[in-house]
Parts: C-alpha cells; structure tokens; sequence
C-alpha cells in the first residue's frame, strides 16, 4: 500500500458490511462518484478505528452524509482485473463541501435549464398559461446498474445501522 494519505470531502451514497473470505468483517462504503472505500472497524492492535468511532457517531444518518476522508490507494488485481483498493484511514466531519461535477460529467442543471426552456416555449404555442415551477438538481442521477446491489436507506427493511454492527 502506498504511504501516501489522499484526503478529501465525499458524500457517503452507499454503506454496506462485508465480511471477507478469511472472515474479518469491514464496511465498503461508496462515494457520489460511485468509488468505492473500505473502512475497517477494528486495527491490527484490536482497538476501534477512529474513523469507525466518527462513522457511529452519525449512525441512521450517514447516508447522505458528506464527510471528509483520508485514505490510501493500492493498486491490484481482481479476477483478471487490475483494480484500485481505496482504504479510509481517517474520517471527520468536512470542512468543505464536495466539489462540483467535472466537465466530463453530466451539467444536469444547464440540460434541465434547456429543456424547461423548450417546454415554455411549448406551453406558449399550445396557450397554456401557467408554466412549470423551476427546478434545480442537486447531484446528477446515476444509472442502474442490476449487477450491483442497490443500497438500502433508512426505513427500508434490509437498512444496517452503522452503530448496530457488532465488530
């Protein structure tokens, strides 16, 4: 693993328990980019990581949460895949927000802009008078993906809480 910590504010989107092939329990926690971290609840020394103790403290809240975190990046290979381990290290309250979508990334607020604009202009044409109240959208909307599980929020029946896991 490389020594050097990578710090940043994300958004937790996802928040599963995951119990590896040599049974050591972790949490895989994804972020509004759709990266995804492990956070391991206990070190090497048995003691409860301080970015564990942080992730209780926010319990039913934590998806959804946007936190600041510190990790390492390994890279590996996975069923013939190289991939990248992303380890959370730290986590804290963010001091800053999350930065805005790249231009790489959908601008859904400018797309919505353009379409309500169009719709007025449909409105006009066909008479109606009340148009549509604006709209804004706060993060872009990701695509289902069947071959990932989808997370459970609170209030679902299959939701863990955080601070319930026993570790």
């Amino acid at each position: 693993m490389s020594d050097e910590i990578i710090n940043k504010p994300i958004v937790i989107s996802e928040l599963n328990q995951n119990t590896t092939s040599t049974g050591k329990n972790n949490l895989k926690i994804k972020d509004q980019q759709g990266l995804t971290y492990t956070l391991w609840p206990h070190k090497t020394n048995g003691e409860e990581s301080k970015a564990y103790q942080y992730l209780k403290t926010l319990g039913l809240e934590a998806t959804g949460s946007t936190v600041s975190i510190g990790y390492k990046e390994e890279q590996g290979e996975y069923q013939g895949k190289t991939v990248t381990y992303r380890t959370i290290i730290g986590m804290r309250p963010a001091k800053e927000g999350v930065p805005q979508t790249t231009s790489s990334s959908c601008d859904c607020n400018s797309r919505l802009m353009a379409l309500e604009a169009s719709v007025g202009a449909l409105q006009a044409k066909m008479g109606m008078d009340t148009p549509l109240p604006p709209k804004t959208v706060t993060e872009p909307p990701t695509p289902f993906d069947s071959s990932v599980s989808q997370t459970a929020r609170p209030g679902d029946p299959n939701y863990v809480d955080p601070s319930t896991i026993p570790f």
